[in-house]
Parts: structure tokens; sequence; C-alpha cells
């Protein structure tokens, strides 16, 4: 008779702060929930958007759910998921609320010491509003992203 052996991989670590920087730029935190594959990452970042104009927006609140899995033993690992955004948009003649849904990807370099690197790329929709709906707009951004990790 054999005796089934199961292996399950590591978190590569429990929690990690540092910064973002990109299209946005800020402080970053992740940390690892329900196990070791399930991350969930929030973000305090300034961003620019340019659409019909530039404004800039102040996301207060920005977290998002992630699968992360490890590429075959090489402290690289890969991840997707989604999340939202609130936050405060900065026009030249109006000020609006802002909320925004979106997608989430990339990958994650683990260094030997307490450092992990990402890339990601986020798509998302957003609105912006005032007293009532506003406006609407296709987001997206580029971001890298370094933290401490313990």
């Amino acid at each position: 008779m054999t005796i089934p052996v199961f292996v399950y991989a590591q978190a590569p670590y429990k929690q990690g702060i540092g910064i973002v920087t990109g299209f946005m730029h800020g402080a970053s935190y992740k940390t690892f929930i329900l196990g070791d594959k399930l991350a969930l990452q929030a973000d305090l970042s300034v961003k620019a958007n340019i659409r019909r104009g530039t404004f800039w927006s102040l996301d207060m609140l920005a977290p998002n759910i992630m699968y992360q899995q490890e590429i075959s033993n090489l402290r690289l690992y890969w991840f997707a998921g989604g999340g939202f955004s609130l936050g405060y948009a900065f026009t030249g003649l109006k000020d609006y609320g802002k909320f925004g849904l979106n997608a989430m990807g990339g990958v994650e370099y683990k260094f030997k010491f307490p450092l992990t690197v990402q890339a990601d790329f986020r798509p998302g929709y957003g609105l912006l509003f005032r007293k009532q709906f506003s406006d609407s707009y296709f987001d997206f951004s580029l971001n890298v992203s370094a933290r401490y990790t313990f």
C-alpha cells in the first residue's frame, strides 16, 4: 500500500511594506491570507491620468486580492487578481470623488534577503462623480514595487 505524500509550497514571505512607482507613486503593503497562494495588496498612491486633459487622483484606498504561484523554484512568482480603488481626483476646474475597478497581473521576485521587487499591469474602469454620476473612463497603469519583507 502506498501512502500519498502532499507537498505544499510556502508563501515566499508573510508580509511586506514598501513603495510603488510607475504610473502611480506611493506606499504599498502586501500580506498573504488564507494560506500561501492568496495575497492582499493595498496601495496608497497619487496618479496622473491623461484623458481629455490631465487630472491627478489620490487613491486613498486601493486593495487588490490576487492568486500567486511560484514559477519553478526560481524565487519568481506570477500573480493575477483584481480589486477596487476609492479616492479623490483633482482637476483644473473641478474636484471629483473617484471609484474604480481593476484587474491586476504581473510577476514578483523574492531575493534571498528580505526584499521583493514586483512589476504589474492594472487595466481598469474608473468613475468620477460629484453629487451625481459625472464621467467614466478606461484606466490602466504599469508599476514597479519594492517591499521589505518580514
